[in-house]
């Protein structure tokens, strides 16, 4: 559909556009044949009659209309509207896009979201804070519609990336750095049932040492290899030291031989995946 458009307030000409139409006449195309007015057949064109033919005053139009400056509304239908700032044609300064139940509203530069500014999708989810050439960058918060999944931190490039927090439905917290929307860093994940695992992940899994404090107020140290346990040493409450460490490669299906099983009981290994869920 094509856009209409209008203007609370006729803005003056920019001076680009009298150096748009200068450009047009000294290196623009020559015109074989004059347009419009009267003229002989075959008569050579004059710059006189291109400048008063129909088609140089459409060109002309365009090239107002491409070049305008100030505060203005496109309408696209029944399918939304931009209203807001204008430099040279581009959107440039602040306004607000409505699009097919997309909202924005905020900053603009050049054409494209820059600056602070507030995305609302059809969903109803909504990130607000601050965007670099139409995507989020810099320090943000994303949530959904009932507010029970949500972002707090920086970001680049439209990802989650630098330091965070993360507030997870079923009321799981992770908090700590991230890159490319993935945990990477060290960070702390903290369970809905007081338990917490502090230590470090690498692309979204866990990754070398880490600490597991359940609620009790027993710890466990660990150490992960590319997501998957690899060593446990707990310590004990009543004697106030660490047990052995215990490996994978000694643990049977049914356990070591000198000791039940850890590596794999509920108590270890948790059941949620975190790996699963630093991914945006």
């Amino acid at each position: 559909q094509q856009n209409t458009r209008s203007s609370q307030k006729a803005q003056p000409l920019p001076a680009s556009y009298s150096v748009i139409m200068t450009e047009y006449l000294m290196f623009g195309p020559k015109p074989k044949v004059a347009i419009g007015g009267d003229r002989k057949p075959n008569q050579p064109a004059t710059w006189g009659t291109l400048l008063h033919s129909k088609e140089f005053k459409e060109q002309m139009e365009n090239l107002k209309d491409a070049a305008k400056t100030g505060f203005f509304r496109e309408e696209y239908g029944d399918e939304g509207y931009f209203e807001g700032d204008f430099l040279y044609g581009q959107r440039h300064g602040k306004g607000v896009h409505c699009f097919r139940n997309f909202f924005f509203e905020g900053e603009f530069k050049w054409g494209k979201m820059e600056g602070k500014g507030k995305r609302i999708e059809p969903d109803g989810s909504e990130y607000v804070g601050a965007w670099k050439e139409g995507r989020e960058h810099g320090f943000g918060e994303y949530r959904n519609k009932e507010s029970t999944f949500k972002y707090t931190g920086e970001w680049r490039c439209g990802k989650r990336h630098g330091y965070g927090k993360q507030e997870y439905e079923n009321r799981d917290v992770y908090e700590g750095e991230w890159e490319d929307g993935k945990y990477h860093g060290r960070g702390t994940y903290y369970y809905a049932n007081a338990d917490k695992f502090t230590g470090l992940w690498t692309h979204g899994v866990k990754e070398g040492d880490g600490t597991l404090f359940f609620s009790d107020g027993s710890h466990s140290r660990r150490v992960y290899r590319n997501g998957r346990l690899d060593r446990v040493q707990d310590f004990d409450l009543q004697s106030g030291k660490y047990s052995g460490v215990v490996r994978r490669e000694d643990v049977s299906e049914g356990g070591s031989k000198s000791r039940p099983t850890i590596i794999g009981s509920p108590r270890v290994e948790r059941v949620v995946d975190e790996a699963a869920k630093s991914s945006p």
